[in-house]
C-alpha cells in the first residue's frame, strides 16, 4: 500500500471543468497524492465524518437537518468482504456497531487500491458527509476516485450523492464536481471491477466505477473535499476508494536566443536584429531594454527577455539574458572636397574653413584661419573634429583641396637719368670756385637745383647732376 502524503509541487493550472481521460489520469498518478489516507487503509484517519437524521414537519415538508447519533453507518470493508442485510458493522462516525437493514440480500465490496475501502449504508432517512481539507499547489491538479452507488429511490436532489469542493471557512460549495441527480444507476458495462476490470462479479457485487476531474481552477488554495449523501426517500448504499488529488509540474519553456548578437553602433535603436528570441511554445516576449531603445556605447551590455506562455496551465514563465557590444559612432563631416579658388595673398577665412557636422563639437583646421598660402593647386586643408560627447562618438577628420591663383602685379615707371650742363663757375684763381654757393649763368642746376655735394666742377666747367623722375 502506498503511503499517502501531502505534497507541494511546482505545477500549472489547467482549464477548469475538463474531464480527464484515463490515460491522462494514469500519467498523473505518478505524482504524490495530496489526500491523506485516500484509500482508507488507515480506516478514516484524516477524514471527518458527519451525519444527520431527518424529521418531517407536520405539513410533510423536510425541515433543516438535526445532528443525531446512531443513524446509518460509515463503515470500512475489506477487499472482497460481503455485508449481509442484517449484518453488524462498526460505525466510525458514532463509534459503535450498528445492525444493517439493507433491502438487498447483501453486497460484496471490492477495493481498488490496497485492501480496504469506505462504505456507507443507511438505515433510515439520513444525510451523511465525509470530508477533509486539502492544500492544492499552484498549478495543474486532478481529482480522481473509485466509487459505487445504487439508489433505490428517484435520482432527485433529495435522493443523491455528490462530490464537492467547499470553502473550509464557510463550508459553502465552491464547485460540484459530481452528482447523481438525473442519473440512473451505473450499468455493468461502465463498472470497474477490482484491479481495473480484471474480473466481473455476481449481481450483488458492488463494482467500482472510476471518475476523474480537473480541479486546477482551485490551485494554490485550501479546499474541502466533501462527499455528501442525501437520503430522504429510500435506501442508498455506496462505497469509495482511492481518492487522489495529483499534480503535474509545469514545464519550463525553452528559449532560443543568439548568445552573442552582432555589435551595433551608437545611435542604432534596438530592433528585431537584436530582440529575436524564439520558443517552440506559443506566447509573448517582453524585452528589457525595449525595442527602440538607443544604448550608450560600451561592451557587454545586458539584454533581458521574459517569456509569458499563452498556456499558463502547462508552462511556467521563463527568462534569459545575453550581452551586446555598442561601439562608438564616428561623426559625419560635411565639407566640400574641392573649395572655391582664391588669389594669392587672400587669408583663409570661414569661406574656406566651413566644415559642419550634425554632432555637437568643434573643428581645428590646418592651416588655420588667417593663413596666406603660396600660389599653387590642390593644396590640402585638414580639419579635425572633436565631439562634445566623447563617450559615444569618436574624433573625426576630413581634407579639402584648395587652388591658390597667382596675383597680378601693377606697372612701375622706369628710372630716368639726365645730365645738366652749367656755365663754368667764376673763380679768382685757377682751381678755386667763385663765391660759395653760386654758379655762373645759368648758374643753377635743374631740379632739385643744388650743386653736387663737393661743390666742385670738372675741368670743363660742367656740373653733372643725376635726377630720378617719379612715374
Amino acid at each position: 500500500m502506498k503511503k499517502m502524503i501531502r505534497a507541494a509541487l511546482a505545477i500549472v493550472t489547467l482549464i477548469a471543468g475538463t474531464v480527464m481521460t484515463r490515460s491522462e489520469d494514469t500519467a498523473l498518478a505518478a505524482s504524490p497524492n495530496l489526500i491523506v489516507n485516500g484509500s482508507f487503509e488507515q480506516d478514516y484517519a484524516g477524514w471527518t465524518l458527519w451525519k444527520s437524521v431527518l424529521k418531517k414537519n407536520p405539513d410533510g415538508s423536510t425541515p433543516d437537518k438535526i445532528t443525531v447519533v446512531q443513524a446509518g453507518t460509515w463503515g470500512i470493508a475489506a477487499n472482497g468482504e460481503r455485508v449481509s442485510a442484517r449484518g453488524s458493522k462498526y460505525d466510525y462516525c458514532d463509534k459503535t456497531y450498528v445492525a444493517q437493514s439493507m433491502n438487498l440480500s447483501g453486497l460484496t465490496f471490492h477495493s481498488t487500491e490496497g485492501q480496504q475501502l469506505a462504505i456507507q449504508l443507511q438505515d433510515g432517512l439520513i444525510n451523511h458527509r465525509m470530508y477533509q481539507d486539502v492544500v492544492i499547489p499552484a498549478g495543474t491538479a486532478t481529482l480522481s476516485w473509485d466509487m459505487f452507488w445504487k439508489s433505490l429511490g428517484t435520482s432527485t436532489p433529495e435522493q443523491s450523492l455528490s462530490i464537492n469542493l467547499r470553502d473550509p471557512g464557510t463550508d459553502a460549495i465552491l464547485r460540484n464536481v459530481y452528482t447523481t441527480v438525473g442519473l440512473s444507476d451505473p450499468t455493468p458495462s461502465t463498472w470497474v471491477y477490482p484491479r481495473r476490470g480484471e474480473r466481473s462479479g455476481p449481481v450483488n457485487d458492488a463494482p467500482m466505477n472510476h471518475y476523474s476531474y480537473d480541479i486546477s481552477a482551485y490551485s494554490g488554495r485550501t479546499v474541502r473535499l466533501d462527499v455528501y449523501l442525501r437520503n430522504e426517500l429510500g435506501y442508498f448504499p455506496s462505497a469509495f476508494d482511492n481518492f487522489q488529488i495529483t499534480s503535474v509540474a509545469r514545464q519550463v519553456p525553452t528559449i532560443t536566443w543568439q548568445a552573442i548578437p552582432a555589435d551595433v553602433t551608437y545611435g542604432t535603436p534596438l530592433g528585431a536584429a537584436q530582440l529575436n528570441a524564439t520558443s517552440t511554445v506559443a506566447g509573448r516576449f517582453v524585452y528589457t531594454p525595449a525595442a527602440g531603445t538607443v544604448l550608450n556605447a560600451g561592451n557587454n551590455q545586458n539584454l533581458h527577455v521574459d517569456f509569458i506562455p499563452a498556456d499558463t496551465t502547462a508552462y511556467t514563465s521563463a527568462s534569459m539574458d545575453i550581452r551586446i557590444n555598442v561601439l562608438k559612432a564616428t561623426p559625419v563631416i560635411n565639407w566640400s572636397k574641392n573649395l572655391n579658388p582664391i588669389t594669392h595673398g587672400t587669408p583663409l577665412t570661414a569661406d574656406q574653413l566651413n566644415a559642419t557636422s550634425t554632432v555637437a563639437g568643434s573643428f581645428v583646421y590646418t592651416p588655420g584661419p588667417g593663413a596666406i598660402l603660396d600660389a599653387g593647386n590642390n593644396q590640402i586643408i585638414h580639419a579635425v573634429f572633436t565631439p562634445t560627447d566623447t563617450a559615444n562618438y569618436n574624433t573625426a577628420s576630413a581634407d579639402a583641396k584648395l587652388n591658390v591663383v597667382k596675383s597680378k602685379v601693377a606697372a612701375v615707371a622706369p628710372i630716368i637719368t639726365r645730365t645738366l650742363q652749367t656755365a663754368p663757375a667764376t673763380t679768382d684763381a685757377p682751381g678755386k670756385t667763385g663765391a660759395p654757393g653760386k654758379t655762373g649763368a645759368p648758374g643753377k642746376t635743374g631740379a632739385p637745383g643744388k650743386t653736387s655735394a663737393s661743390g666742385k666742377t670738372s675741368a670743363s666747367g660742367k656740373t653733372s647732376v643725376s635726377a630720378k623722375a617719379k612715374p
